[in-house]
């Protein structure tokens, strides 16, 4: 009794171990760690020697890409008798495809296999095939090819249900066994190279089949974007802004939706984040300031924070209030609390798989009923400002069509 208590007892905590370790990683994860290290794909090829076998061709094959390489399908995409590949990443360009150009005097056989629904499974899963070539015929310890049809045959993949031999300088073909995944063996005969069959259970016989790929891909080059710190987000589905307290200039303490009682609507704010020795912050206040009379014609307040309090710098409080009298600020300012500045990460971190710090500037419009509406990590343009002030309530579908970067079409 006292082990199974014990057992019993000690459950809870490696739940909470479990929990933590799945918390920890996913915060790596957030951060843009990798989980494999940026992991690249990699191309092997069989050298047909006893060592060391294989040899990485990952380089002159064109996979040695700077991705971080998961998944990778194999597929005849252009019908040429070749295998092609599409491969997936963690991370962007999250899929690309290879064509595969390799001239080769080589022959091939494809195969698609339709099992009866009764024996066998109709996709065929695990049946196993043996291709005997006619030069094999007469010597018994010569090697034919041999494949078995798998599902999920890779990681977060799957292949082409065609089956595809390389049949080398091979004359012909001989015959095909196919054991079924009910264990039945049955022969197929009177293929040739470089075509393509469908193998139904109980035939006896193979169908030719004729296939043109209707779809042309056209290369191109990927180039990875550079990564940085601004952008534009509208928010479709808005979460609520905590009404924190932050310090003015003149030394009071408010809240930064003061113009309007907590259970009624006020007017949208755009609360900012800036330092004074950032010259964008600079730059993006002047001009908030030469545009009053459009910003409050919109309806917008502007709540401008320096975070230059946040270390107890009283110096760089002092260049914060100097800088906004300088300007003749017309909106409210003030200083940022730790409070103020934690939440607005945190409220990134909500709208945002990836957690990074926030830069300066960095400014969040709020709705009326102090809801999070769009967040611009670095300057804002002032007529997107304007335009999503003037669009806060629109219809779920427009709101929807503007939190997108690029148009598209939607799927219900």
């Amino acid at each position: 009794m006292s082990r199974g208590r014990g057992a019993i007892s000690g459950e809870p905590n490696a739940r909470r171990e479990r929990v933590a370790l799945v918390e920890f990683v996913d915060g790596l994860v957030r951060q843009g760690k990798s989980f494999s290290g940026h992991e690249r794909h990699c191309f092997f090829l069989n050298t047909g020697s006893q060592t060391p076998g294989f040899a990485d061709a990952s380089a002159v094959t064109g996979f040695d890409y700077s991705d971080d390489g998961r998944a990778v399908a194999r597929v005849d995409w252009d019908h040429d008798g070749d295998l092609d590949f599409w491969i997936a990443n963690r991370s962007g360009p999250q899929l690309r495809f290879l064509r595969n150009d390799w001239e080769s005097d080589g022959g091939f056989l494809s195969l698609y296999l339709i099992g009866n629904g009764t024996t066998s499974n109709r996709d065929a899963i695990g049946a196993r095939v043996e291709v005997v070539l006619e030069e094999n015929e007469a010597d018994p310890d010569a090697r034919n090819l041999i494949k078995a049809l798998r599902a999920g045959d890779g990681f977060m993949s799957q292949s082409s249900k065609w089956m595809h031999f390389g049949l080398g300088s091979s004359p012909g073909i001989n015959r095909v066994v196919v054991r079924w995944p009910g264990g039945e063996p049955e022969t197929f005969a009177g293929m040739v190279p470089n075509e393509r069959y469908r193998l139904v259970q109980d035939s006896g016989r193979p169908e030719q089949v004729r296939m043109e790929r209707l779809v042309r891909l056209k290369p191109s080059r990927q180039e990875t974007p550079p990564r940085g710190d601004t952008g534009r987000t509208f928010a479709a589905f808005r979460v609520p802004v905590p009404n924190l307290a932050y310090q003015t200039f003149g030394g009071t303490t408010t809240n930064w939706f003061a113009q309007a009682p907590l259970d009624e609507p006020g007017n949208p704010v755009l609360l900012q984040l800036w330092a004074s020795w950032c010259p964008p912050c600079v730059a993006e206040l002047k001009r908030f300031a030469t545009q009053e009379e459009r910003l409050r014609a919109a309806g917008l307040n502007i709540v401008a924070l320096s975070i230059e309090a946040l270390d107890g710098n009283a110096g760089g409080a002092e260049a914060a209030s100097r800088f906004i009298r300088s300007i003749a600020f017309p909106f409210s300012a003030g200083l940022a609390t730790a409070a103020v500045a934690d939440a607005m990460q945190e409220l990134h971190d909500v709208l945002f798989d990836m957690h990074r710090p926030l830069p300066l500037p960095t400014s969040m419009l709020v709705d009326a009923n102090g809801q999070l509406a769009a967040l611009y990590k670095g300057p804002v343009e002032l007529q997107v400002l304007l335009d999503d002030v003037a669009n806060l309530e629109s219809s779920p579908n427009e709101l929807r069509r503007r939190s997108v970067p690029f148009p598209g079409r939607w799927i219900p």
